[in-house]
């Protein structure tokens, strides 16, 4: 796959305009202060809107999770990477996974700032860009991965992304013995949920799951 977008884009550069767009697109989306500065302009336009576009525009998540009292019994420690587009559209999503890793008896950090996994210059600005970002993402983390048990993103997205880390890299770079740390430490959330005992009791709700393309693909 990366040989045949070098060799595209060395056949067919694109236009001064279409690489503008694409910086602009890796600006607004792989910035998580900008995009949800856009996500709450968007939501408060959103009543204004046609009907058409207002489906565009998710609505602000505002059902309170059941409260869950952590476990004494610690078995590991946790780094999850919240990236720049799921806190802002679904903040639920990783804290029901935090409520579930704490009730399994793990901790859970998080970095100090949202990090970028770099999907989004992978795909539109190329694999130097993509490098320099996963540069940033694993020296910003340095200490917690080091310490970590297991090392998570619940977005399977950037999951998908992170599992092509290796090929960014080279054994002479500097990151190359913390990406193998990082590497060996990655796991899908539900590699590691599938190990735990945890207390789930039958339903006899029904429940919609959506599995996305990268998790039924990348991360089978």
């Amino acid at each position: 796959l990366k040989a045949g977008i070098n060799t595209l884009e060395g056949q067919h550069p694109r236009t001064w305009l279409e690489r503008r767009i694409r910086q602009l697109l890796v600006l607004t989306w792989g910035n998580a202060t900008v995009f949800a500065a856009g996500l709450a302009m968007g939501r408060a336009f959103r009543p204004f809107v046609p009907e058409k576009l207002k489906q565009n525009i998710p609505p602000k998540q505002t059902a309170a999770l059941p409260e869950v009292s952590p476990t004494q019994q610690t078995k590991g420690k946790v780094l999850l990477i919240t990236g720049c587009v799921q806190p802002s559209i679904s903040p639920n999503t990783d804290k029901a996974l935090e409520a579930l890793l704490n009730q399994a008896g793990y901790t859970c950090e998080k970095p100090s700032t949202s990090l970028c996994c770099g999907a989004l210059d992978a795909h539109l600005l190329g694999q130097d860009k993509a490098k320099a970002k996963a540069q940033w993402l694993l020296n910003s983390c340095k200490t917690q991965i080091e310490q970590a048990d297991a090392i998570l993103m619940s977005a399977s997205g950037c999951m998908a992304h992170l599992s092509h880390y290796p090929s960014l890299f080279s054994e002479d770079d500097d990151e190359w013995p913390l990406l193998t740390a990082f590497m060996q430490k990655r796991k899908d959330p539900i590699e590691l949920l599938e190990t735990l005992d945890l207390p789930i009791q039958p339903t006899q709700e029904t429940m919609v799951f959506h599995a996305p393309c990268t998790a039924r693909n990348q991360l089978k």
